[in-house]
């Protein structure tokens, strides 16, 4: 584009190429001519011949429409990922797990509740019940602002959570969540759970309350406590699974300690979230199917195989390295990880340490071991530690291994996957390994 000068609005790239016109052209300037008496100025050009070099020089320097198009066009926003097709809706199944678990321990309202629910078609007066908890009564502003910051931070790449009827959706059910639950409110790290409440139970925001509730009062859940003010018990919680890695290696908890990562450092979304803050949804679904029918151990079984799937690079780590990876466990989980979970053995004293966090129980935690020296351990030392070893070393350590720690303590005492499902603390020796 040609401008033109501030001072005395002539053209600029005429006057330029005025002064490059050659002595001898004999070109004449718009007002000159035979009838001006006499020949034009020497180097003058005429209005013609500059707005034709003019032509030929713009031409020559600029480029072609499609390509200034290209140039100029603003960045394509990135394309927001779709939901894998092969993801299957898990809202009925955990529905009926939660609400029919336990006769005995769940609150008969929230049995009768999750009952009907199921019962009913997933189309019918859908959102009601939402919809009445929110007119009922207004959640403060705070919490209105805080809901509505987070809306768009959920799920912000993934196109079925830019819907704005999903997202109008999940405000609807996190305010009926801080409405039922007043002292408690809302919390950040709910909109994830309830954003993925709202995709298993295919948009049903009824559905995705009852499960709320579930989650929140059912006691083999509870998330009612690790959301109180405070958040004492996400501490308590991120203690017990500080004993549970120690137990198992404290070479490697002691140097993660001396960096300064401490657990509740990278630990408090893998619990506020129940891990849906960052791991991909099919594999998250994997591990809520687990979570819906055995409760918290679940998760720590999941932490344990995250801990020990990096436990060879988190050794020779530094601070910042060591939270690069364990970021990256959670958002790049190998697609056996609940697998590998299933493999990691929570002896009788665990679980009931884990239950007794979990209900807000005084609890005490075992005695940290003593830290073995360093420098002897190897490399193929600390691999053995990976669970899930191709070589079917599982757990299996040599006898120059045992400085390490073993992956569960030398008391272990195995309990069934049934004695994990709702009750009182296990027993020892009540069956095969989880």
């Amino acid at each position: 584009m040609l401008r033109r000068s501030a001072s005395d609005g002539n053209n600029t790239t005429g006057s330029f190429l005025s002064g490059l016109a050659p002595a001898s052209s004999g070109l004449t300037s718009p007002g000159s001519g035979a009838g001006s008496g006499g020949a034009a100025p020497v180097g003058a050009m005429s209005y013609r011949a500059i707005a034709s070099q003019n032509r030929r020089l713009h031409n020559s320097f600029s480029m072609s429409p499609a390509a200034l198009g290209t140039k100029l066009r603003p960045a394509a926003p990135p394309r927001k990922k779709s939901l894998p097709p092969q993801l299957r809706r898990r809202g009925e199944e955990w529905l009926s797990v939660a609400a029919c678990a336990s006769v005995h321990q769940v609150p008969a309202a929230l049995r009768s509740m999750g009952h009907a629910f199921h019962a009913s078609p997933s189309g019918l007066n859908d959102g009601l019940v939402v919809e009445t908890i929110c007119a009922s009564k207004l959640c403060s502003v705070e919490t209105l602002e805080q809901i509505d910051r987070d809306l768009p931070r959920t799920y912000p790449d993934v196109d079925y959570f830019s819907n704005t009827d999903i997202r109008d959706a999940l405000g609807r059910v996190l305010r009926a969540v801080a409405i039922e639950y007043p002292e408690v409110g809302y919390v950040q790290g709910m909109n994830f759970i309830g954003a993925n409440l709202l995709l298993h139970t295919g948009s049903s925001e009824d559905r995705a309350l009852s499960l709320f509730r579930l989650l929140m009062e059912n006691p083999r859940y509870r998330l009612c406590h690790v959301f109180e003010p405070g958040l004492t018990n996400l501490r308590r919680l991120s203690d017990v699974l500080e004993s549970l890695f120690r137990s198992r290696w404290p070479a490697l908890h002691a140097h993660l300690d001396q960096v300064g990562l401490e657990p509740l450092f990278y630990s408090q979304n893998w619990i506020m979230t129940l891990y849906s803050y960052m791991m991909p949804f099919e594999v998250l679904a994997q591990v809520w199917d687990r979570f819906f029918a055995r409760g918290w151990p679940v998760l720590f079984q999941v932490a344990l195989a995250l801990l020990g799937e990096h436990a060879e690079a988190l050794q020779r780590a530094d601070f910042e390295a060591a939270a690069q990876i364990l970021r990256r466990a959670g958002e790049e989980p190998r697609p056996d990880l609940c697998a590998r979970a299933d493999a990691v053995r929570l002896t009788a004293a665990e679980l009931a340490l884990i239950q007794r966090a979990v209900a807000m129980e005084p609890f005490e935690l075992p005695q940290a071991p003593p830290v073995p020296d360093l420098v002897e351990q190897s490399g193929a030392s600390l691999r053995r530690l990976s669970l899930g070893s191709d070589a079917g070393t599982d757990f299996t350590l040599l006898d120059d291994d045992r400085s390490l720690g073993s992956p569960f303590p030398p008391d272990a005492v195995f309990v069934s996957a049934e004695t994990l499902a709702f009750g009182g603390p296990p027993q020892p020796g009540s069956g095969a390994p989880v």
